[in-house]
């Protein structure tokens, strides 16, 4: 899948999950908002056909190597199957991300 509008929706969903406005989302160095932003940018490379130079430019304008860093830390988190605070795993919370943003 190619669609800029799918990654623009993992976006939404994930900052509304993180309680800051896209924005912010897409700018704070703020550790707990920055996780969100890593899975974003993991669902969004692993559900797209998108490279990361376009991916980058809807995550605003970030340069490609920071999404490519990205979506390794949110990688390692998946296959070290660490567990989130309350007990879900992080494939867990990637369906769960998924889910919403099929909702929309």
């Amino acid at each position: 899948m190619t669609d800029p509008e799918f990654v623009t929706r993992i976006i939404d969903v994930c900052a509304n999950e993180a309680g800051v406005s896209r924005k912010e989302f897409l700018n704070t160095r703020e550790q707990r908002v920055c996780k969100f932003r890593d899975d974003a940018i993991y669902l969004a490379r692993e559900h797209t056909d998108l490279a990361f130079e376009a991916l980058a430019e809807l995550f605003g304008q970030r340069h490609h190597t920071t999404l490519i860093q990205s979506h390794r830390k949110a990688g390692m988190r998946l296959t070290r199957n660490l567990i989130r605070k309350g007990g879900q795993s992080w494939s867990e919370w990637h369906q769960h991300l998924l889910a919403k943003v099929n909702e929309q």
